[in-house]
């Protein structure tokens, strides 16, 4: 690989993007997943010929740890359509003050006592008879405490080690490990 220089023109990673834009919205994918979505994302540079964009991709793609070996899909999700239109000319991804952590202390502000800092799930809950709801139980710094809920929002990153942290019951009865198995892994995700 010769003549590559780091870029942050996105063009030919759009391009790329614009072929699959449910993944803006779902993870409802359709059969069979395009091979291409199932590419480890150093496989899929290579074969786009997106190696000079590959850095920033990287550095936009924080919380992968081998974002090279990362299933293209997960990239897709991260590095997506939303954060392309903040990232070009006029958008902004960073706020005017540079202080990325305002939005977050803005929304702590509004929940109050309902943001529980420093906590992890630990365990996580369907009713059993088929009703709505969950139930969590979180460690926080000051000891376990229990959440019901209507409905459950993840914003994490879709990868199985996540999810295993508060999904244990239904990984438990989950043999796979990957999205081209079965069934299994699509309800976890």
């Amino acid at each position: 690989m010769t003549g590559v220089e780091a870029s942050n023109n996105y063009t030919a990673y759009a391009a790329q993007l614009a072929k699959y834009p449910y993944l803006l919205y779902s993870w409802n994918l359709p059969s069979p997943v395009p091979s291409d979505l199932l590419l480890p994302f150093a496989e899929f540079i290579a074969k786009y010929d997106l190696q000079d964009v590959a850095y920033s991709l990287f550095q936009d793609g924080e919380g992968f740890d081998n974002f090279l070996n990362e299933l293209t899909i997960n990239i897709f999700k991260l590095v997506d359509e939303s954060f392309l239109d903040a990232a070009a000319p006029g958008g902004s991804i960073v706020p005017p003050n540079h202080d990325n952590g305002a939005i977050y202390t803005q929304a702590a502000a509004q929940l109050g006592s309902d943001v529980l800092l420093s906590s992890t799930v630990v365990d996580a809950q369907r009713p059993s008879n088929g009703s709505s709801g969950v139930s969590l139980v979180v460690q926080t710094p000051s000891g376990k405490k229990l959440i019901q809920a209507s409905k459950l929002l993840i914003s994490i990153p879709p990868l199985l080690d996540n999810s295993k942290r508060f999904l244990k019951s239904l990984i438990a009865s989950c043999p796979i490990q990957t999205p081209n198995d079965n069934a299994c892994y699509r309800k976890v995700h």
